[in-house]
C-alpha cells in the first residue's frame, strides 16, 4: 500500500510540473495487478487507461471468418456446409436452410441440393464454388479480399452496435495475415489454415494491441 501511495504522490508531482497524464506509464508484472492499481489511481483523482492485448482468436467476427475459410477449404463436406449456411451474416431464412438440409439428407448430397436451389441459396453455392476455385489458383490474400468484398461479412459488421471495435479486430487480423504472408511468396489457403491449427494446437494467441482511446495514465504489463 505504501508503494502505491508513493506512486500516486510521485505522479501528482510530475503532472503538476506539466507532464501530461498520457505520457506517464506504470508498468506491472502480472495482469492481476491492473485492477487494484487502477482503483488506487482513480481514488486519487488520476485518470487511468489500461493498455492491454486482446486475443484476436476470441473475437466472434474473426472466428466466423476463419470458419468461412475452413468451409472453402473443405468444399464438398456436408458438415461444414450445414454450419456455414446458418452464419448470421449470410442473412438466410433459417426455415429455408433447415428445409434444404432435410432435402439434402434425403438426396444424400447437400452440395448438389444447394446447387439446384433457387434464389439466394443457389447464389451461396455459386459463391462458395468460386471462392474454392480462387483458393486453388490464387494467393490467400486475394481470397481474403474476395470473401470480404462478396460475402456481406463486412457490411454485417458495420450494422453491429460495436462496429468500430469489430472492424478494428478485423483490420488487425488482416495485418497479421499480411505480415505472415510476406515471408512466404506462395502463401495460400492451406498455409493459413495450418497456421491457425498450429496456434490452436499449442494454445497460442494472436494478439491485437488495444490502445487507449482517452487520455490518462497508461497501465501496462512488463512484456509490452
Amino acid at each position: 500500500e505504501a508503494e502505491k501511495n508513493f506512486l500516486v504522490q510521485d505522479i501528482k508531482v510530475k503532472i503538476t510540473a506539466g507532464l501530461a497524464p498520457a505520457a506517464i506509464a506504470v508498468i506491472y508484472r502480472d495482469n492481476a495487478e491492473a485492477a487494484p492499481l487502477a482503483e488506487t489511481f482513480e481514488r486519487a483523482g488520476l485518470p487511468v487507461v489500461i493498455q492491454s492485448e486482446a486475443d484476436l482468436l476470441t473475437s466472434s467476427a474473426v472466428r466466423k471468418l476463419i470458419f468461412v475459410f475452413q468451409t472453402i477449404q473443405n468444399f464438398g463436406a456436408a458438415d461444414y456446409l450445414a454450419r456455414f449456411l446458418l452464419l448470421d451474416f449470410l442473412n438466410l431464412e433459417p426455415l429455408a436452410v433447415y428445409r434444404l438440409l432435410a432435402a439434402g439428407r434425403r438426396r444424400g448430397d447437400l452440395y448438389e441440393t444447394l446447387r439446384r436451389a433457387p434464389g439466394r441459396l443457389g447464389k451461396v453455392y455459386r459463391r462458395l464454388a468460386a471462392w474454392h476455385r480462387l483458393a486453388t489458383n490464387e494467393s490467400f490474400l486475394e481470397l481474403f479480399g474476395a470473401v470480404l468484398a462478396e460475402s456481406g461479412f463486412r457490411e454485417h459488421l458495420l450494422r453491429q452496435a460495436d462496429a468500430v471495435n469489430q472492424l478494428a479486430k478485423l483490420q488487425s487480423f488482416f495485418e497479421e495475415i499480411k505480415e505472415l504472408a510476406a515471408g512466404q511468396p506462395h502463401f495460400i489457403l492451406t498455409d493459413f489454415l495450418e497456421f491457425i491449427d498450429t496456434l490452436a494446437r499449442h494454445n497460442l494467441s494472436l494478439s491485437q494491441t488495444v490502445l487507449p482511446t482517452r487520455p490518462g495514465l497508461r497501465l501496462l504489463t512488463a512484456h509490452k
